[in-house]
């Protein structure tokens, strides 16, 4: 068995176990070049690390086709490295010694191996069109994102620029004492005459439930009643809202109040109009305060206020009760900031006040609607 074809025989090195191997790096491809290389192996010392200037360079050098007397010297031609002790063998006689050689190789550092180095190269390249193809889709979904925050914040502009058209039309009507008697009498003159309302009245027969009398264990003196047609008729929430114009027509729910995102805050009513608690009930004067989403894209919870903004002066508002209907009609519309509380104040007369945000999609502003009462219908 032949382990060294060395002709030169080894020098001393003065390469430190770097310098070995950017030496082998960069005179491989003129290795290469000289002889058909099938696989160069470094061992001994320079593979271990622990090298000295002392120690030679050992080499397995396996190329392919028949034996050649020059496959030494062209090695230490080709490489040019002080103390390189090359084992130099063709493909049949490494075949012949491989019990023996296997043994190096899996001790040794693998410098170069035909096969391994092509598919080295094919799956560099093939990562390489991977991250090209991640880099351009990290792109276009950052142009994307660029784009639509620019959308965004150009809607948002617009949005805000025309936020005065949502609202700041009518006026608030002087408060009115407590409705007595005649005043429920001139208020019911003043319905018939009101050419929305009574337009609405003519066009949309059945709106207004016929009141039911209540059971007859609620009916007492202690009970607020008003003597109203088809007998004593009490204050009750209302439970659907109805405006023709911009074609609501949703049912009601009480809104209390719940501690969330580390404050408190009114619940929000859910594909439906919510009731403010603790505002007032119609009939019973003050200030009925409401509120409906305008749009919940992410949460789902409905857009039954969706087109308020679109609503007018004298236009009608129909709240249901489980005994009569209470007809309203609008006489102001203005935008405010969230922190505008003055809105849920109650009042001297009797005040439907509707509140939802807006501009759609930024919500920065409410949206305030009010309406008054103008009759009672039975």
């Amino acid at each position: 068995m032949r382990l060294s074809l060395s002709s030169t025989g080894p020098q001393h090195s003065n390469y430190g176990r770097i310098e070995v191997l950017e030496a082998f790096a960069s005179g491989l491809a003129r290795l290469r070049q000289a002889l058909p290389i099938k696989l160069l192996v470094l061992y001994g010392p320079y593979t271990r690390g622990d090298s000295n200037s002392s120690d030679k360079i050992d080499l397995l050098v396996v190329y392919d086709g028949p034996a050649r007397d020059d496959a030494c010297r062209t090695v230490h031609a080709s490489l040019g490295i002080p103390g390189l002790d090359p084992h130099v063998y063709s493909q049949v006689e490494y075949a012949h010694a491989r019990g023996a050689l296997d043994a190096i190789v899996a001790k040794g550092m693998v410098l170069y191996q035909e096969g391994n180095a092509a598919r080295s190269r094919a799956v560099s390249r093939a990562r390489m069109r991977r991250l090209r193809w991640i880099g351009n889709g990290l792109l276009a979904i950052g142009v994307l994102m660029v784009f639509t925050m620019g959308a965004y914040y150009a809607y948002s502009y617009y949005s805000l620029s025309q936020i005065e058209s949502f609202g700041q039309i009518g006026e608030e009507t002087e408060p009115m004492t407590d409705v007595g008697p005649a005043q429920a009498q001139a208020e019911a003159t003043a319905a018939d005459e009101s050419p929305a309302l009574a337009s609405f009245l003519a066009s949309a027969p059945g709106v207004a439930a016929k009141p039911v009398a209540p059971p007859a264990s609620t009916v007492g003196d202690d009970v607020p009643w008003e003597g109203i047609a088809y007998g004593p008729l009490g204050i009750f929430p209302a439970n659907r809202i109805i405006i023709p114009a911009i074609e609501v027509d949703s049912r009601i729910i009480e809104l209390g109040i719940v501690f969330e995102d580390g404050e408190w805050q009114w619940e929000r009513p859910v594909r439906a109009v919510g009731h403010l608690k603790g505002t007032s009930d119609p009939g019973q004067g003050g200030n009925n305060v409401m509120s409906g989403h305008m749009s919940s894209p992410v949460r789902g919870e409905g857009q039954v206020f969706n087109r308020l903004p679109e609503i007018k002066l004298d236009d009608v508002i129909i709240l249901n009760t489980p005994v009569r209907s209470f007809a309203y009609q609008v006489v102001g519309k203005k935008v405010v900031l969230p922190s505008e509380v003055s809105v849920l104040k109650t009042t001297g007369d009797e005040t439907l006040t509707l509140i939802t945000c807006v501009p759609d999609l930024i919500y920065s502003h409410r949206l305030i609607v009010t309406a008054k009462r103008v009759s009672a219908l039975h």
